[in-house]
């Protein structure tokens, strides 16, 4: 529908999905290195979501490949800044369990991308591919925000489990030299 109302060639709309998963496959590498360096994994993955969630609000406004294409390149690298954050998370939250739960992830990853073109469609329905596009980033926002409250959460947990830890260390030598 895009390609159709802009006017763009099959070759230009495989060119703006060749870009969108060049533009990711080469974030992938930095996107993992930024995750390790700044360690807030919880408030990466919420801006990973917001990073995908903006260009396509912008991609309802524009007229242009050129524009199209800066935007898909844009959700490329929101989408790679996902996994580097989101795997340790779910690997340090669950120690025993590493492979059943990124078994969960991949997993949810494909149900999501097996549904979104069938709840694209049915949007598609009754609203342009504008709205639509709008409208897909009300989920992503829903999300980022449950994302910031339940990681705060489970931090708070851990520093206050970390602290009650290393306090019986504490305790623990104290008794030990008594």
């Amino acid at each position: 529908l895009i390609g159709k109302e802009l006017g763009l060639s099959y070759t230009q709309i495989g060119f703006l999905m060749s870009a969108q998963h060049l533009a990711g496959a080469i974030s992938h590498l930095p996107g993992g290195m930024l995750v390790d360096a700044i360690g807030k994994k919880g408030y990466l993955l919420a801006a990973s979501l917001f990073w995908v969630g903006v260009p396509y609000a912008l991609m309802s406004l524009t007229h242009s490949m050129w524009m199209l294409v800066l935007c898909l390149m844009l959700v490329g690298i929101g989408n790679n800044l996902w996994h580097p954050a989101a795997i340790p998370t779910l690997a340090y939250r669950y120690p025993q369990r590493k492979g059943l739960v990124l078994s969960f992830h991949g997993m949810g990853g494909n149900i999501g991308e097996a549904l979104a073109p069938l709840a694209a469609g049915a949007l598609l329905a009754w609203f342009s591919w504008r709205t639509v596009v709008v409208i897909n980033v009300i989920p992503g926002l829903v999300m980022a925000i449950l994302i910031v409250v339940l990681v705060g959460a489970l931090a708070t947990a851990r520093a206050r489990d970390d602290g009650e830890v290393n306090a019986g260390a504490v305790e623990s030598k104290w008794n030990m030299r008594q």
